[in-house]
């Protein structure tokens, strides 16, 4: 981890309005002693600030970020950047060790500035314990949401043992199991520091946290994503037994979050990061009107249900606009996403949408079990709830019809699982879900394959940083074998 956790001397700005700009420190020279050794509230304040600024590069680079790369697994969005035609080619035929090594990086980049911040925050002379409380319930939160990003991608493990010296010995890559639980301790244990945080942060979040930029608000985002994990937890694959006790566990934390069905919610509202065209600051990347690398898969628009009047799900239709492919491209791809429509764009931490959806997945509880060759679905939870969420979502968000409830007791416990799926699919559209979904539910060759020879890939090797120079190598650098 020599090369990937190094902290670059000019880190780039957070704009926090049209003229409020926030410099991040130089945490690799003589700034980083200060900052441990005579820590103040206004470094601290901006290194904690700095953390959303290296959390959302984990999506600055559009060919290997983080929701291109499960968009494109999970078919739903195609990368062929003409430049590069081997990136159609990682995902969809032989899968390079080292690929998406750019997410890896970024994550620890984040990650190690984290360790940083939480040692100096112990030091500060001049801040409150309520202030030092609203630091370390951030930044863990962050964390959290960082380890995710990283095991979702490379399944198979990462490292939980940050090292403040990027020239440190090469620290021990820990299985699924053990990077889960440290995500666990790290949300419960800022959900501790948030509620003795006091009324306010003492540094700012930026706009991307509108209306949860209090501790007593953001514990409502660490709460949902609280719940996120459980519900993963309920099914994590890799061999570990399914644990459905995880339901009730994700049901408390978003009992604790922002999740709403009312007739005034919001399904956008949440936490993002966020990017502009201002000077000093980052735009979308996601952001191709052309487009120019990034597509449509055409299953976005043929497997959109149709409405009463029989024109498709809105989901389809707001977030894929048809266009007339160039000559070049292999693939069969006639849509553009306009999931990001706008260079300044946010992308989602997490919103009410997927906790509306997540509440559903965990009142259904369903087991997953077989493989991916021959999966078997049990669910034994309150499928009456679960019903309620997933057709305020379909109405809302969608547009369409309600499932009755003769239908839904007519379902078998896959199909209502599979009716589940598709209303996650369509809501959160190339926002960083379906591939994981269909994952844990042993369901990854229900996806399209575009060409004869392509291949459904359940997770990305270690980068090759990682791998290469390690006497052994961990079992997560074995290339994945294609299903």
């Amino acid at each position: 981890m020599r090369g990937f956790i190094r902290i670059s001397v000019a880190l780039p700005l957070l704009v926090l309005g049209a003229a409020c700009e926030l410099d991040v420190p130089d945490y690799n020279g003589l700034s980083l002693g200060d900052l441990i050794n005579n820590p103040s509230k206004a470094t601290i304040g901006s290194a904690a600030t700095g953390i959303i600024v290296l959390s959302r590069s984990e999506n600055r680079s559009t060919q290997v970020g983080y929701i291109e790369t499960i968009g494109s697994m999970g078919r739903e969005s195609h990368t062929l950047d003409i430049s590069n035609p081997g990136t159609s080619n990682d995902r969809f035929r032989v899968i390079v060790t080292g690929r998406p090594g750019t997410v890896w990086s970024q994550a620890y980049r984040s990650m190690r500035q984290q360790k940083i911040v939480l040692q100096a925050v112990d030091a500060a002379t001049d801040m409150t314990p309520a202030e030092k409380e609203g630091v370390r319930g951030f930044v863990k939160t962050m964390q959290a949401h960082d380890f995710l990003c990283v095991i979702n991608l490379f399944e198979l493990g990462a490292i939980i043992d940050i090292k403040e010296d990027p020239n440190s010995d090469y620290p021990a890559i820990a299985g699924k199991a053990a990077v889960f639980a440290r995500i666990v301790q790290l949300l419960d244990e800022a959900k501790v520091h948030l509620r003795a945080a006091g009324p306010g942060f003492s540094f700012p979040l930026g706009p991307g946290f509108t209306g949860f930029a209090t501790p007593a608000t953001f514990l409502r985002v660490n709460r949902g994503l609280r719940a996120r994990v459980a519900v993963y937890l309920a099914n994590m694959g890799q061999g570990i037994a399914a644990d459905p006790t995880q339901y009730t566990t994700a049901l408390t934390a978003l009992s604790e979050s922002f999740v709403d069905t009312t007739a005034s919610a919001s399904l956008t509202a949440g936490a993002y990061f966020p990017f502009s065209t201002n000077s000093g600051d980052v735009s979308n990347v996601y952001y191709d009107p052309v487009p120019r690398i990034i597509y449509s898969h055409p299953s976005d628009v043929t497997d959109a249900q149709p409405r009463l009047d029989a024109s498709p799900d809105l989901r389809s239709t707001s977030k894929v606009a048809p266009f007339t492919p160039r000559l070049q491209i292999t693939y069969p791809v006639d849509g553009r996403l306009k999931v990001y429509d706008s260079p300044s764009a946010s992308i989602p931490i997490v919103r009410n949408e997927e906790l509306v959806l997540l509440r559903a997945e965990a009142n259904l509880g369903c087991v997953a079990g077989g493989t991916n060759a021959a999966p078997t679905t049990t669910c034994g939870g309150n499928a009456g709830n679960a019903l309620s969420d997933v057709n305020y979502i379909r109405r809302v968000s969608g547009g369409l019809a309600p499932i009755t409830v003769g239908a839904w007791t007519a379902m078998t416990d896959r199909r209502r699982l599979d009716a589940l799926l598709y209303e996650k699919r369509f809501s959160l559209l190339f926002e960083g879900h379906r591939w994981l979904d269909l994952r844990r539910y042993n369901l990854l060759l229900t996806l399209p394959r575009s060409l004869p020879l392509d291949k459904i890939f359940p997770w990305f090797p270690l980068p090759d940083d990682e791998c290469v120079p390690r006497n052994r190598a961990p079992a997560g650098c074995t290339p994945a074998t294609g299903l």
